[in-house]
């Protein structure tokens, strides 16, 4: 029978689709299919999605065990260092002056570098002031650029003589709690560099005006804030740290010649003060608290979506201010519809374990950087770039970068190679550690300038009433500091040989062809500086501005 008969004549040439046609019978077939084919798939996902949670948990493990094995401490709380009674506490003696120590006049923000170079290793006194045309060095100069300063700290007497007391007091100790993870930033560090930077300018004024006590007094409480924090637990304290070490460098290059401002015995002690602490071998500890609070991080963020949204808004921000390449149109679309949602039960685990091994490493080669040297030690750095991501296609003997798998895991979460410390680093611990060592050897030669008259030959001859021994080896290839006595009594030239390893002799020459000479580390060799005195704006002539090393 005709399945349209009864139909009118004008439908006949319109048969509806749901009827009883070869359309229909191939629309049912292929729903059919697709219903069978998403079954499979979510299977299929199902079975994967068990099998990479299971795989991450027994990964995590391992990883626990291993750190476990080793004796390594995963616990925040063992991991801080001892509660110190408010009475000893530094930190505590700022922390209600918090407000004030971080308003900054602005005096301090334009004062005068540290730095200023009329060539390459020739450095000019403090209160000169250039803009690579004209060196503006009269005592009037001086005067002027010190008075709105001078002001400024005058108005800010009494918090400064809160800064010195703080300083005096045995140690310090950052009492904030951990349990808000990682992106809980410690208060320590912005009220210890605040303090850092009043008691530089207050140095930088006493040099300027000739004022002994002042600028003793602000350079001895700048050394025991850096010995304080060798107990700062995070890598953020230690890398202001290492700022201020080459600020104190500056200050102490500038006092040590001028007799006037330094005694034989001020000498002496301020040798005893930098020769009190060491930048690499604080740089371990750091590393240690970073990996367990990593731990408690990452359970944070498995469990609550509101920070996890925060932390991945951090991240995206941070690979801004790092410049690393934009997303494709392909990984934005993974981020937002499939690792973001999927993380915290699929990859958490995995990310964990990830991020847990890299730091492994930078433990272990911070481990060998404070018994090694640079040449010794760059290899396992550079390769921890490589290792983590951070460099890719850059060939290294034995060293593999991370699995296709991490990748996709790891890729946008905060285990990525962007949220660990790389190559740079290290070289700048090693560059203010190499700072610090070149510091205790110049002021052992300056003393025995005072003592005998004349530059010693050699570091072992200046080291020899202060224990023997060649001296302070240099960081960068674990041989001593380079020295020589210059022809005449002119002077001496003290080097390390910087991040190449080669000795240059001293050489100046920028190490970037395209950057300029703006700290001793730009040079090939890292160079003790050699302080000139500036000639009169009176002064004419090609030189103008330059002039001869001081005469002893």
């Amino acid at each position: 029978m005709d399945c349209f008969a009864s139909w009118p004549e004008v439908s006949r040439t319109h048969a509806p689709p749901w009827r009883c046609t070869e359309r229909t019978r191939m629309v049912r077939r292929l729903a059919i299919l697709v219903t069978t084919g998403l079954i499979g798939l979510a299977i299929a996902f199902l079975i994967f999605a068990v099998a990479e949670r299971q795989s991450g948990k027994r990964r995590l493990a391992r990883t626990l065990t291993a750190i476990e094995q080793a004796g390594e401490v995963m616990d925040i709380s063992e991991l801080r260092p001892p509660r110190i009674p408010d009475a000893s506490n530094a930190w505590s003696a700022l922390l209600r002056f918090t407000n004030r120590l971080a308003v900054v006049p602005d005096a301090m923000n334009s004062l005068p570098t540290v730095w200023i170079w009329a060539t390459p290793g020739a450095l000019l006194p403090l209160g000169s002031e250039t803009n690579g045309v004209s060196v503006p060095t009269t005592k009037r100069d001086q005067s002027s650029a010190g008075d709105s300063l001078r002001n400024s700290l005058t108005a800010a007497q009494d918090l400064r003589e809160q800064i010195h007391d703080a300083m005096a007091r045995p140690d310090f100790d950052s009492q904030f709690a951990f349990s808000q993870g990682f992106f809980e930033l410690p208060g320590d560090t912005t009220v210890l560099v605040a303090a850092g930077k009043w008691l530089h300018a207050e140095a930088c004024l006493g040099l300027m005006d000739g004022d002994a006590p002042a600028f003793k007094r602000a350079l001895g409480s700048m050394l025991r804030l850096l010995r304080h924090q060798s107990r700062q637990p995070l890598m953020i304290g230690q890398l202001t740290r290492q700022g201020l070490t080459i600020r104190a460098m500056g200050l102490t290059v500038h006092g040590m010649n001028d007799e006037r401002l330094l005694t034989p015995s001020d000498l002496s002690e301020l040798r005893d003060a930098w020769d009190r602490f060491n930048i690499l071998s604080d740089f371990e500890s750091a590393f240690r608290m970073e990996r367990a609070i990593a731990l408690q991080h990452f359970q944070i963020l498995g469990t609550d979506p509101a920070r996890r949204q925060e932390a991945l808004g951090w991240a995206g921000e941070l690979r801004k201010m790092m410049e690393v390449e934009a997303e494709s149109p392909w990984q934005r679309f993974w981020r937002s519809w499939i690792q973001e949602p999927l993380w915290p039960w699929l990859w958490a685990d995995h990310d964990l374990a990830w991020s847990l091994t890299q730091w492994n490493e930078r433990i272990a080669a911070a481990r060998r950087a404070r018994v090694s040297y640079w040449d010794g030690a760059a290899f396992d750095i550079s390769a921890l770039d490589v290792r983590s991501g951070f460099l890719k296609d850059v060939p290294m003997e034995g060293v593999r970068g991370p699995s296709l798998a991490d990748r996709i895991r790891c890729r946008f979460s905060l285990g990525g190679p962007e949220l660990f410390p790389d190559h740079h680093y290290f070289r700048t611990a090693y560059r203010a550690e190499a700072a610090r060592r070149l510091v205790v050897a110049a002021l052992q030669v300056h003393s025995f300038k005072r003592d005998h008259g004349s530059w010693p030959k050699s570091l072992v001859e200046a080291f020899a009433g202060a224990g023997g021994g060649v001296g302070p080896l240099d960081p960068m290839d674990g041989r001593p500091l380079r020295y020589r006595r210059q022809d005449n009594e002119a002077g001496f030239i003290l080097y390390s040989v910087g991040t190449d390893g080669k000795d240059d002799g001293g050489s100046t020459e920028v190490e970037d062809q395209e950057g300029q000479y703006r700290t001793p580390f730009d040079g090939k060799d890292w160079v003790w500086p050699r302080l000139v005195e500036p000639l009169s704006t009176r002064s004419t002539g090609p030189d103008r501005g330059l002039a001869r090393p001081r005469d002893k």
